[in-house]
């Protein structure tokens, strides 16, 4: 009854992630007298996530789901509203977990609103739309068995992932394919372009500009250099100097400082032709005009080309939307490899350019000749241009294949942040939708692809970059892993992860930098060119126990290693030796690594542990044995698992390491309770495999004096009211935990011989007794400890009881 319970459940999450429903003009009325409050002008519900977009006469208003509730302070101008002219209305805009109910509250006029997100039709249709996508789950006809009538809580987490997916790839952006294929040869420009740089003060900066600026253009496009009355009296004579020398450059200087935006439209009434907006703190690049004009040389109707940079907004890399700051030399390094990217899978449609350098189309210059003065000496005058553009036909784009360094905020400074402020609401009044095109923009990233190649080059110090292979889904290695990814980002800069995908033929990758991480899918037959941006690669088996296609994921990354790379196999678990990763028979138990033909016959049987695999397991442990042959170490966790290893693979035992985990957190000693009742604690989240059915047995025998208190959780499959379970914990909880529940010892019930168990440390770390059975490296651990008592795994549940209470006593008596 709990299985099915439980399936109840997930079944009913997998519903509502599927229904789909949208809503259009909602009234919000006063309950006492009926006056119109208020609109929700757009509810929209997709994937569990319900988007709400509205106006209101109130300063508050709230909303509850299912799953969240908010209070909202409406914050946004709604000129386009008939109610604009009502004192008071604001505009609100903002996405609630759930997709079954829908409240609004307005307390300030008593209001408590239902509104029904689903007309009979449309209840009726998402059932019928479930129903179809559940039917492409009976494929898993054997984890579905094993779970129903085995109670395999491993088969049933591997249903309820696929039914409700957590930290699911779907929702990352999907790099356009084609990205480091041959590039089409450049369009020639043939004519000039002038490019217009507003100075203000930054000596050092403008310093290094012009000095790229020298470097990197060509002769004949002009340069219109506007000295913004900078108070630095270094500035005039490094302006005119480089002018002077130069050649072919325009020098102009305000008599007052007027700020960016009439710099600009100053050089826009002097330019001809096609345009560069370009701030002082940008350095350019090699080639850097001619690059930069090739979208707008391809199609006319292209306005602006913004490169992407260290600091350029939604163009910016390695993380979007964060600045980045180089070492010397490293911006140039990424720009050597953007230069390698195909411009045709490299651009993208943006909603707006970014001025910091912006390309700019002299047909569109001819409709829109300046700036608009109203953003006073600047920020957010591009986004006003670019969007009257677009309301003429224009597109405007990123570009991926150049990649500039931008300092950022140089000029302004600390008032930069109040004049985006002050000008963005400008923005917001004229043009409503565009928050919503920046946000679409984000959500879908179209430049995740140059994206991920610019934060691996970000990385690349010439020293082996850490490429870690892991399942998608988490699980105990995932701890190990984001331990090791921290200590890399604050080491060496970065690591990266490749991931299996929902999705066949696809793969997620992950750059993790010190600002952050940049994620997307890529196509797994790309995997080497994007790993080919790193110079020399450290490639580490982590996981991959609920993949796909795991040997093909393996293979593949191995196959895009060159010689001189290094190849690291950990062994979290079982994993290569056997699909069942934790070396659980077809009959549910420890199978010891018999020999190969017993082995076939419980391989034949296995329930379906992963995804694709061979037909045999020699055929399994073969092409895994290929994958060790070329690792330059394997790393296991203790000596129990390098015997189980080298048992299948003796040639491996000389680079085999034994390196135990480290606890991050040590609980602190908990004294023995003084109370006569015995209270078993079982620490962690028991499945089968981690003796869940042990403990359901034990409770058969509980009484007043002998309790089992489990602090995590236990499958439902394997519930009792007998087990009391506490729920989620934290590490530096558990010994205060263990006084709350008064535990007299721990038992550590795992049935299968884990490679390492933190839970088992953890239990030592408290000085309380602990009983496991004698198999794998927690009953190793367990057998060394002084409070310590293993037993044998074919023990009764009488016995274990019997057990248990003889060392709880023992040690109560100082034994």
């Amino acid at each position: 009854m709990a299985r099915l319970d439980a399936a109840r459940r997930v079944i009913a999450r997998f519903h509502w992630r599927q229904v789909r429903s949208t809503l259009h003009s909602v009234p919000l009325r006063d309950p006492v007298s009926g006056q119109m409050l208020g609109m929700l002008d757009l509810i929209a519900v997709a994937d569990r996530k319900i988007h709400i977009k509205g106006w209101i006469q109130a300063g508050l208003i709230g909303f509850a789901t299912e799953l969240e509730h908010v209070a909202w302070i409406p914050d946004a101008q709604r000129p386009d509203h008939p109610a604009q002219d009502r004192q008071g209305v604001t505009g609100f805009e903002l996405s609630l977990d759930g997709a079954q109910q829908l409240v609004v509250r307005v307390d300030e006029y008593s209001l408590e609103q239902t509104v029904q997100l689903q007309s009979a039709t449309r209840a009726a249709w998402n059932l019928a739309r479930s129903g179809m996508a559940l039917i492409g789950f009976l494929s898993d006809w054997r984890d579905i068995w094993a779970y129903f009538a085995h109670g395999d809580s491993e088969a049933g987490n591997r249903l309820e992932q696929r039914l409700d997916p957590i930290n699911s790839a779907e929702t990352l952006p999907t790099a356009c394919p084609g990205l480091f294929d041959p590039a089409p040869q450049e369009r020639a420009l043939t004519t000039s372009v002038d490019i217009i740089l507003p100075v203000y003060d930054a000596f050092d900066d403008v310093t290094v500009c012009l000095n790229r600026l020298a470097m990197h253009t060509d002769p004949r496009h002009r340069i219109i250099v506007i000295n913004d009355a900078s108070p630095d009296e270094r500035i005039v004579p490094l302006l005119q100097g480089w002018a002077d020398t130069r050649g072919n450059t325009l020098l102009l200087t305000n008599d007052q400082n007027h700020g960016f935006v009439a710099s600009v439209n100053l050089g826009l009434d002097i330019a001809k032709g096609h345009v560069v907006l370009l701030n002082s703190d940008a350095f350019v690049v090699p080639d850097w005009v001619d690059r930069l004009f090739q979208p707008i040389l391809r199609d006319g109707q292209v306005a602006t080309v913004t490169p992407m940079a260290t600091d350029s907004e939604i163009f910016s890399a390695p993380v979007e939307c964060a600045r980045f700051e180089p070492e010397p030399g490293l911006a140039l390094h990424m720009d050597a490899v953007a230069r390698r990217l195909n411009i045709a899978a490299a651009v993208a449609e943006a909603p707006t350019g970014v001025g910091f350098c912006m390309a700019m189309n002299a047909a569109f210059l001819a409709k829109i000749p300046k700036l608009d003065t109203d953003f006073g000496r600047g920020y957010g005058e591009e986004v006003d241009w670019c969007r009257k553009a677009a309301g003429l036909g224009a597109r405007h784009v990123g570009l991926g294949s150049i990649y500039i360094e931008h300092r950022g905020g140089s000029s302004f400074g600390a008032e930069k942040l109040k004049r985006i402020r002050e000008n963005n609401r400008t923005i917001q009044a004229r043009y409503p939708g565009y928050d919503e095109l920046v946000a679409r923009f984000r959500q879908n990233d179209p430049m995740i692809g140059p994206r991920l190649a610019m934060a691996l080059a970000s990385i690349d110090h010439g020293q082996n970059v850490p490429v870690y292979l892991s399942e998608r889904l988490g699980g105990g290695s995932e701890h190990w892993l984001d331990r090791k990814i921290a200590g890399h980002v604050e080491g060496a800069g970065g690591a990266v992860v490749l991931r299996d995908d929902v999705e066949d033929n696809f793969v997620i990758l992950e750059v993790h930098t010190a600002l952050g991480a940049t994620r997307g899918r890529i196509a797994l037959r790309e995997m080497a060119d994007y790993l080919s941006v790193l110079r020399n690669r450290n490639l580490i088996y982590s996981c991959l126990v609920r993949a796909g296609d795991p040997l093909g994921l393996i293979e593949a990354a191995c196959a895009a290693l060159t010689e001189t790379d290094h190849l690291e196999v950990c062994f979290h678990d079982y994993f290569p030796l056997c699909p069942s990763y934790n070396l659980i028979s077809a009959e549910r138990r420890f199978c010891e690594l018999p020999d190969v033909a017993e082995c076939q016959s419980c391989y034949a049987r296995l329930a379906a542990t992963s995804g694709q695999r061979p037909p045999t397991i020699a055929q399994w442990r073969e092409r895994w044995n290929r994958v060790l042959d070329r690792a330059n170490s394997i790393l296991v966790f203790s000596e129990n698992s390098r015997d189980l290893v080298c048992r299948v693979w003796p040639e491996v035992a000389a680079k085999t390491d034994v390196m135990p985990h480290q606890l991050s957190v040590r609980p602190p000693p908990v004294p023995m309770p003084v109370h006569r009742k015995t209270v078993m604690g079982v620490l962690g989240a028991i499945g089968y495999s981690k003796g869940a059915s042990v403990l359901r047995d034990l409770s058969a025998l509980t009484h007043d004096a002998f309790e089992i208190v489990v602090i995590g959780k236990l499958d439902p499959a394997y519930a009792s009211k007998k087990i009391k379970i506490h729920g989620n914990y934290s590490p530096e909880d558990i010994s205060e935990l263990a006084k709350l529940y008064g535990i007299t010892g721990w038992f550590v019930p795992s049935v299968w011989p884990e490679t390492f168990c933190y839970a088992a440390h953890e239990c030592i770390a408290t000085g309380l007794p602990v009983m496991s059975f004698d198999l794998g490296a927690h009953g190793a651990a367990i057998a060394d400890y002084r409070r310590g008592k293993v037993v044998a795994l074919d023990c009764s549940a009488k016995e274990l009881r019997s057990e248990f209470l003889k060392l709880v006593s023992n040690e109560n008596r100082g034994s």
